[in-house]
């Protein structure tokens, strides 16, 4: 039983609320012992001294009435000697005893003692009963508390099942009920019949936008091949041509990853997908944006590394950054350093104010840098954690800020 638990809250509230009233009830019952105790006690001593001052004096103090002492004057013993007057315990050097001390008009002192009380043995056997009760009780709270808190709690932990499996069929036994738990399943039936109701129009929507999309990209990208075909060689349209092409055929290859991103991971084909021609291709789509900069593209990359991805996926997360990277760097150095475990992507450009950096990862109207949608490096971490990587962020100059550094940390298996 966790201790954050609902049963174990359940269980702990019977439990302190047997001890306080149990305690409550010790205290009352100790304070009537005690109040008892001190006027039936100091009555009886009370009672002796007016025996003996009335004129029975017997030799031995505890003559008339043994369980009782009855000093006066002189005789008093020294731990009775200099105390207060009134009824009081006294300690004699061996136990503690109740006596009641006074005074003669003439100013002689007096005292009775009671030297075998059996309150002392009622007081003892009381204490001890009302620990046993204070024991009892908690102890019996524990049990009923363990007991009940398992039936309360059973059609609580069978509705979680129930919807952890994800079936809660309408005719469940747990919707017909008019208490608490029956309003707590009705109001998950409805709520997740909404999500469902959401997820099969997303998932329509995302099936009819992939298939509108790819029938038009497809008459694109045959028409700009026949087109291509037909032109002279070295043609002035042979470059707009080939840009047609290249965009229709990247664009078709976006829907298709759009469309794998909407479909849980589990659904997933994830083959073997060498990382390092893949970046080349990348980095040859992206270097027509650095034409007429003084920029270099470096590729530092290990042959070795491989991933389980669907490529789509990849192609569409690494080709993101390094567009960025190309479309931001005015000068300088592009580095992409492909290790075992990672990829970094490394520019010289102006870098990102510390506000954007805060929220470089959502889908803002302008991701920091002019002339975004900001909905690239959303759309890259939504991929990563799709395929179960990870993506980070640094300056590559900490002191000024310039330029930047991503780095994709992902599993080979």
């Amino acid at each position: 039983m966790k201790s954050g638990s609902l049963r174990y809250r359940i269980v702990a509230a019977h439990v302190v609320l047997a001890l306080g009233l149990s305690i409550g009830f010790a205290a009352v019952v100790d304070y009537a012992r005690r109040q008892i105790d001190q006027y039936l006690v100091e009555r009886r001593l009370d009672l002796v001294i007016r025996w003996r001052l009335a004129g029975s004096h017997p030799s031995e103090p505890t003559a008339l009435t043994p369980e009782i002492a009855f000093y006066r004057g002189a005789d008093l013993p020294g731990w009775l000697r200099n105390r207060p007057l009134g009824f009081q315990q006294v300690h004699d050097g061996e136990r503690k005893l109740d006596a009641l001390i006074g005074q003669l008009p003439s100013g002689e002192p007096y005292a009775a003692v009671d030297l075998v009380s059996d309150f002392e043995r009622i007081e003892s056997q009381v204490l001890l009963g009302l620990i046993a009760c204070i024991a009892g009780a908690a102890l019996l709270a524990l049990l009923l508390a363990r007991a009940t808190s398992g039936r309360v709690l059973k059609p609580l932990i069978e509705l979680a099942d129930t919807v952890e499996a994800g079936r809660l069929p309408a005719d469940s036994a747990l919707l017909q009920r008019d208490v608490e738990i029956g309003l707590l399943a009705r109001a998950l039936a409805r709520n997740t019949a909404e999500l469902q109701r959401y997820l099969q129009r997303e998932r329509l929507f995302t099936g009819d936008v992939s298939h509108e999309l790819r029938t038009p990209l497809a008459v694109i990208l045959g028409a700009s091949e026949v087109l291509a075909e037909q032109l002279e060689p070295g043609a002035p349209q042979q470059a707009a041509v080939e840009r047609i092409r290249r965009t229709a055929r990247s664009t078709a290859e976006r829907v298709t990853a759009l469309l794998l991103l909407s479909r849980s991971p589990e659904q997933l084909s994830a083959p073997r997908l060498e990382l390092a021609p893949l970046i080349e291709r990348e980095a040859e789509r992206c270097r027509g944006l650095l034409q007429g900069r003084p920029v270099q593209l470096r590729l530092e990359l290990e042959p070795a590394p491989h991933v389980y991805a669907p490529p789509e996926l990849v192609e569409m997360a690494i080709g993101n950054l390094l567009r960025n990277a190309c479309q931001y760097t005015e000068s300088g150095t592009i580095t992409v350093r492909l290790r075992a475990n990672s990829l970094e992507i490394e520019d010289s450009g102006p870098g990102l104010p510390a506000d954007v950096q805060a929220h470089l990862f959502e889908r803002l109207p302008d991701g920091g840098r002019s002339g975004g949608s900001g909905l690239g490096l959303a759309l890259v971490k939504r991929i990563v954690e799709h395929l179960g990587w990870s993506i980070a962020f640094s300056p590559l100059t900490r002191e000024s800020g310039h330029g930047s550094r991503f780095r994709l940390g992902f599993t080979r298996s």
